[in-house]
C-alpha cells in the first residue's frame, strides 16, 4: 500500500469512528449533474439552433415545454415537477419521468402535434428545430449526451462517504435512459451501489411526498436521520414536512454560467452534523 493510499483509508476509519453515520440523500440534476449546453446545441444542429434563435428570438426549451403543454395541459391535482433550470415541466414529460408514457409514445404523440398544428410555430424552421429537441430529449442515447456529472458535486459525495455517512440518490429521471449514464460513469456509479430511486422506476415524481416515503420503506431509514439535497425548493420542502433535514443547494455564477454552490452545501450540511450527532 502506497503511502497515499494508507493516508486514505486512515482518514476513512478516523471519520468512520468518530463521526455520527448520516444518510444524505442527492437530488441528481440540479445538484450532481447539468445539461451539457453545447452537447444540446449539437443534438440540434449547430447552424440550425443559431438561425433559429436569431430569427425567433426564442428560447428552443421554452417553446418546446409551451408546446406540449398544449398538447397536454397538466390535470388537475397532477404533481408538478421541475427541470435543473427551476421550470416547471410539461404533463407529457411527468408521464415520462413517472415510466406512464414511453419514449416511443411521446416521440409519436410530438410528431402528430407538430403536423396537427403548425399555427403554433413561427415557420417551419421552428418545427424541424422543436422536433430535433424533442427527439433528442425522449430518445435515451440522444438524451445522456446532453447530460454531465459535476465534479466538485461528486468530490462532496466522495467526502461524505469517507466520513462514513451513506449515500443515496432519489432523482426525477427515467428509468431507461439512467443504467445508461451509470454505465457511462462507473466511478459515479459505485459510490451509489444499488441506493438509488428513480421516479420512473417508482411511478412518483418530486414533491409527491410518495417517492421519498418509498426511499425511507426500502432502506429502513428514519428521516430524522437524513438530510435530504435538492435544488428545488418544493422538494425541500416536502422532505422537510416528511421530518427529514434538508439544504437548498442554490446556484453560483461563473465565467461558463451557472453551477451548484456545493461551498455553501458544505457548510450547511457541516452544521447539521453538528445538531444531528448532539441531539441523538
Amino acid at each position: 500500500m502506497n503511502k497515499k493510499s494508507f493516508i486514505l483509508v486512515f482518514l476513512m476509519s478516523f471519520f468512520a469512528q468518530n463521526t455520527q453515520s448520516i444518510n444524505v440523500i442527492f437530488d441528481m440534476g440540479g445538484v450532481l449533474a447539468e445539461t451539457n449546453t453545447l452537447g444540446f446545441i449539437w443534438q440540434v444542429g449547430p447552424l440550425r439552433f443559431i438561425l433559429n434563435t436569431l430569427l425567433t428570438q426564442t428560447n428552443p426549451r421554452k417553446v418546446l415545454y409551451n408546446f406540449l403543454e398544449t398538447l397536454a395541459p397538466h390535470a388537475e391535482g397532477q404533481q408538478q415537477a421541475r427541470d435543473d433550470k427551476g421550470n416547471i415541466v410539461p404533463q407529457i414529460m411527468c408521464d415520462w419521468l413517472k415510466g406512464t408514457k414511453t419514449p416511443q409514445e411521446i416521440c409519436t404523440i410530438i410528431s402528430d402535434g407538430i403536423d396537427a398544428h403548425p399555427e403554433l410555430f413561427m415557420n417551419e424552421t421552428d418545427q424541424e428545430v422543436i422536433k430535433a429537441v424533442a427527439f433528442g430529449m425522449f430518445n435515451p442515447e440522444m438524451f445522456i449526451k446532453t447530460r454531465v456529472i459535476l465534479n466538485n458535486s461528486i468530490d462532496f459525495v466522495k467526502r461524505c462517504v469517507a466520513q462514513g455517512h451513506h449515500v443515496y440518490l432519489l432523482s426525477n429521471w427515467d428509468a431507461v435512459s439512467f443504467p445508461l449514464l451509470l454505465e457511462q460513469n462507473p466511478e459515479f456509479a459505485a459510490l451509489f451501489k444499488d441506493r438509488i430511486v428513480l421516479s420512473g422506476e417508482v411511478g412518483a415524481i418530486k414533491p409527491d411526498p410518495a417517492i421519498y416515503l418509498h426511499l425511507l420503506k426500502t432502506y429502513s431509514l428514519n428521516p430524522a436521520d437524513c438530510v435530504f439535497i435538492d435544488d428545488q425548493i418544493e422538494n425541500i420542502l416536502t422532505a422537510q414536512r416528511i421530518g427529514m433535514h434538508a439544504i437548498h443547494c442554490t446556484k453560483s455564477s461563473g465565467l461558463l454560467g451557472t453551477s451548484p454552490n456545493m461551498a455553501l452545501v458544505q457548510e450547511q450540511f457541516d452544521a447539521l452534523c453538528q445538531t444531528i450527532t448532539a441531539s441523538a
